[in-house]
């Protein structure tokens, strides 16, 4: 047996706390990485299946984008159900009300995303026909993911970028069950001011 190797678990241990605390407690000035478009960024929170990854900006986890309508496109992560994606295809599960994809919609986020590990292959129904895994798998796992109580809060400029809080919760049924927007951010440039135009003088005039 190592007599050290108790210490340097600690060690590890303590590097990896502190690396995190600070990615989640400062999500805007770690991720934020000047987006030239409206993105989205920061963590998820499921008791379920733990940390999910909306974007940090790298290669691996590019942010979810949102496009002049509001409407997202993109990936999130989790290491335990794999990527979760926003595209204007998936309108949600039948009957659940807000058929429509995750989009924003002045103060809210509203609509559907869904988890790609319920498709065969893998990659969220890219196959035509869609071809699901094995029911006995899933057992009756859809992978839908609702914003059904997510709200921004006000604007604010952040590192010369607009920033947005988030606040509530999405719902994913059985695996992921509630997911906490509390560490999510969408990040825009900052609208270039209108100049006050000049007023032309009169000739004449006093």
């Amino acid at each position: 047996m190592k007599k050290f190797a108790p210490l340097h678990f600690l060690i590890v241990s303590a590097i990896i706390f502190v690396g995190l605390f600070v990615v989640l407690a400062f999500p805007n000035q770690v991720l934020a990485q000047t987006p030239s478009s409206t993105t989205i960024q920061g963590y998820g929170w499921s008791s379920n299946i733990g940390w999910i990854n909306f974007g940090d900006g790298s290669a691996n986890y590019p942010r979810i984008t949102v496009d002049s309508n509001g409407i997202l496109n993109g990936y999130a992560w989790s290491s335990n159900v794999g990527w979760i994606q926003a595209a204007p295809t998936l309108t949600g599960l039948a009957g659940s009300g807000d058929n429509f994809s995750a989009k924003i919609s002045g103060s809210d986020l509203k609509g559907w995303m869904r988890t790609c590990s319920v498709f065969a292959d893998g990659v969220c129904g890219t196959s035509n026909p869609l071809a699901f895994r094995p029911s006995l798998d899933l057992g009756g796992w859809d992978g839908w993911l609702k914003m059904s109580n997510i709200t921004l809060g006000p604007s604010q400029i952040i590192g010369g970028m607009t920033s947005r809080s988030m606040s509530g919760y999405a719902w994913g049924s059985l695996n992921l069950g509630w997911v906490s927007a509390a560490l999510l951010s969408v990040i825009g440039p900052t609208p270039t001011p209108t100049p006050t135009p000049t007023p032309t003088p009169t000739p004449g005039a006093n």
